[in-house]
Order: C-alpha cells, then sequence, then structure tokens
C-alpha cells in the first residue's frame, strides 16, 4: 500500500532542495547587482541606504539561509521516504544526521578558524 501524501511531500521537499541549490547563484548575482547600483547611486543617500540593505539581505540569503533550505530539504525527504516505509532507519537519521548538519552549520567557521596558523 503506497502512501501518495507521502510521495507528494517528497517531491515538495525535494523541490525545495532544488530552489536552495538554484537560490545561491541567483542572490549571488542580485547581491552584485545590488553593490554595484548602491555604489553608482551614492550621490542619493536614501536611495544608497536602501540598495546596500538589499546588498546585505542578498548576501546574507546566498551565503547562509539556501544553502541551509536545501540540506535542510534534502535530508527530509529521505528521512520522509524511509520513515514512509516502515522501517526504524529515520529515527536514527534523526538521531544522527540532523545534528551533525546542525554542527557543520552553526560550528563549521568556528572550526576552520581554530585550524589556522598564527603568523
Amino acid at each position: 500500500m503506497k502512501d501518495t501524501g507521502t510521495k507528494k511531500r517528497t517531491k515538495r521537499l525535494l523541490i525545495g532542495a532544488v530552489a536552495g541549490v538554484l537560490g545561491v547563484p541567483f542572490f549571488a548575482i542580485l547581491h552584485n547587482a545590488f553593490d554595484a547600483l548602491s555604489s553608482k547611486a551614492s550621490d542619493l543617500v536614501i536611495l544608497s541606504r536602501f540598495l546596500g540593505g538589499l546588498d546585505v539581505a542578498c548576501f546574507l540569503l546566498a551565503l547562509i539561509v539556501c544553502p541551509a533550505v536545501a540540506v535542510i530539504c534534502l535530508v527530509w525527504a529521505v528521512i520522509d521516504r524511509l520513515a514512509a516505509r516502515g522501517t526504524t532507519v529515520a529515527r536514527r537519521i534523526l538521531l544522527i544526521v540532523v545534528p551533525t548538519v546542525a554542527a557543520v552549520f552553526f560550528f563549521g567557521k568556528s572550526l576552520s578558524l581554530s585550524t589556522k596558523k598564527a603568523d
């Protein structure tokens, strides 16, 4: 007996993962465009600040939000499909993979900084 609701949810999660992956270059290009426009509009203070804010927002979306959405949607889709099969593997993945991914996202930057040598 196949659960079509799980298949639809998995398909939506995979679409979200693809959107997260495609969002990185899209928002990176927007970041560069808004940065160039804000430097061109430096005479108009309000417009320059507004474009600078959009520049920062696109940078954060490209650097943090889109990769996080892609990884979370992908892991969730895998867990969802395994849970639909009725296996306990999904619970094990929840207990192992999700905290590992969270640790990489939150502590990855500090771990990479700690390996650099002092000059």
